[in-house]
C-alpha cells in the first residue's frame, strides 16, 4: 500500500504542475493585456510558480509536517539555480548580462540569508517579518535601478486625452470575454492547487509512517523536485520562444519567491530547525551555486553553455552528497 500512495504522490505532482501551468498561462496573458514589461513578468511568474510550495507550506504545517516544507523551499532553490538554471543555459546556449553585479546581489544574498539564519535553530515570527521587508525592498531596487514603472512619455501623450479617456482606454479589455475566461481559468488553476496539494501531503503523512526518513530530506529531495515542475516548463516554453531574459528573471524572481513564501508561513508557524549533516551540506551548496552565479554573472557579461554543464554537475554532486550521508 506504501508504494501505490508514493506512486500516487508522483502522479499528483505532475498534476500541480498543470494547475501551475494553467495560472502562470493566464496571468501572463493579463499581464500582457496590461502591457506590464517583460522583466516584470518575469518577477511575476516567479512568483505564481512558487504557488505549489505555498500550498504544500500551508498543508505541511495543517498536518505538522513543516519540516518537509522548510526543505523543500531550500531544496527547490538549489533545483532553480543548479539545475534549472544548468538546463535553460544549455538550451539557450548563452545568455547575456548586463555585468552589473548591483543588479544581482541584492537578490542572491536575500536567497542565502534564511539558510544562514536557520543555523540557530530555528526560523521565527520576527524573522519572517524581517524577511518579507527585505524581499519588498529589493524588489523596489530593482524597479529603480531597471526604471521598470511607468513609461512617462506615454502618459504625457495619455494626459492630453484626459484622464478619463485614458482609463477607460487602458482598461476597456475587462469587457473582453477573453479577459473573464483568463480570471475564470486562474481561479479554477488556483482550486486545484488548494485541493492537489491536499491529497499530497495527506499521502505524505502515510508514508512518512512506514519509514524511517527525515522529514527534511523528503522535501529537499522529493518534493522538490515536484514543485519545480511549473517552473521546468517556464524554462522550455521560453526558451521555444527565444526569451531568455525570461528565464533568467523568472528563476531568480522564483528562488526569491521560495523565500517570501517561507517568510509568510513563518508569520503562521515558528519552525524549528534541525542543523544535521543534510543541512550543512545544503548550506555549503547554495553558497557555492550563488557564488558561481555572481562570478559567471559579471564574468563576459553572460553565461555560457559551459557554466550550464557546471550548474548540472553541482546538483548531481549534491544528490551524492546527500544521498552518501543519507545511508551512513
Amino acid at each position: 500500500m506504501t508504494f501505490l500512495y508514493i506512486f500516487l504522490i508522483f502522479v499528483l505532482f505532475y498534476f500541480l504542475g498543470e494547475a501551475a501551468d494553467i495560472l502562470i498561462l493566464n496571468v501572463k496573458k493579463i499581464a500582457e493585456r496590461l502591457n506590464i514589461k517583460i522583466f516584470i513578468i518575469g518577477i511575476i511568474l516567479g512568483i505564481l510558480t512558487t504557488m505549489p510550495e505555498l500550498f504544500l507550506g500551508i498543508n505541511s504545517i495543517v498536518k505538522e509536517l513543516d519540516s518537509i516544507s522548510l526543505g523543500n523551499i531550500f531544496g527547490g532553490n538549489i533545483i532553480i539555480l543548479s539545475l534549472l538554471f544548468g538546463i535553460s543555459l544549455v538550451l539557450n546556449n548563452k545568455i547575456k548580462t548586463d555585468g552589473d553585479l548591483k543588479n544581482i546581489i541584492p537578490n542572491l544574498t536575500f536567497i542565502l540569508l534564511p539558510v544562514l539564519v536557520g543555523l540557530k535553530g530555528t526560523l521565527t515570527f520576527y524573522n519572517g517579518l524581517i524577511f518579507i521587508f527585505i524581499y519588498f525592498l529589493i524588489i523596489f531596487y530593482i524597479n529603480k535601478r531597471n526604471k521598470i514603472s511607468v513609461d512617462a512619455v506615454k502618459i504625457r501623450d495619455e494626459e492630453k486625452r484626459g484622464i478619463k479617456i485614458y482609463i477607460k482606454d487602458k482598461f476597456r479589455f475587462i469587457k473582453n470575454k477573453g479577459f473573464l475566461k483568463e480570471i475564470g481559468l486562474s481561479i479554477l488553476g488556483i482550486t486545484l492547487l488548494i485541493l492537489i496539494s491536499n491529497i499530497i501531503m495527506s499521502l505524505s503523512g502515510y508514508v512518512l509512517e512506514d519509514f524511517n526518513i527525515s522529514k527534511f530530506f523528503i522535501g529537499l529531495i522529493i518534493f522538490s523536485i515536484g514543485t519545480n515542475l511549473p517552473e521546468f516548463i517556464v524554462i522550455i516554453k521560453s526558451t521555444k520562444n527565444n526569451n531568455s531574459d525570461l528565464s533568467i528573471s523568472h528563476l531568480i524572481g522564483s528562488a526569491m519567491a521560495n523565500i517570501l513564501i517561507l517568510s509568510i508561513l513563518t508569520l503562521y508557524n515558528e519552525f524549528s530547525v534541525n542543523v544535521n549533516w543534510s543541512y550543512i551540506i545544503t548550506l555549503i551548496f547554495i553558497t557555492l551555486i550563488l557564488i558561481l552565479i555572481s562570478i559567471f554573472y559579471k564574468t563576459n557579461k553572460s553565461f555560457s553553455r559551459k557554466e550550464g554543464f557546471i550548474f548540472l554537475s553541482i546538483y548531481l554532486a549534491f544528490l551524492i552528497f546527500q544521498i552518501t550521508f543519507l545511508i551512513i
